[in-house]
């Protein structure tokens, strides 16, 4: 055996391993982009999702905070009203 027929038997068994390296290589990193991607997307719809519940938070606050000024306002009143009947005995 030659040098030569030496240096391609172990030469093309490395090149071909690095050849399959390579494209596992890319491979993986193709799949690595498209999760990271879909991670993205559920990420933007998680954002998406948690900002509508703090508005539907906001307006339900609102909301109580409107009524419980009304109550307040009709127990000013009646307070005023049991004042101006206690006056009167």
């Amino acid at each position: 055996m030659t040098s030569e027929q030496l240096y391609l038997a172990i030469g093309i068994p490395i090149l071909f391993n690095g050849l399959l390296l390579l494209i596992l290589f890319q491979s993986l990193s193709n799949r690595i982009g498209s999760g990271e991607t879909r991670i993205g997307s559920l990420e933007t719809a998680l954002n998406k999702r948690i900002d509508d519940l703090w508005g539907a938070m906001d307006k339900r606050f609102d909301d109580l905070h409107a009524f419980l000024r009304i109550v307040m306002g009709k127990q000013e009143e009646l307070d005023a009203r049991v004042a101006k009947l206690e006056g009167r005995r």
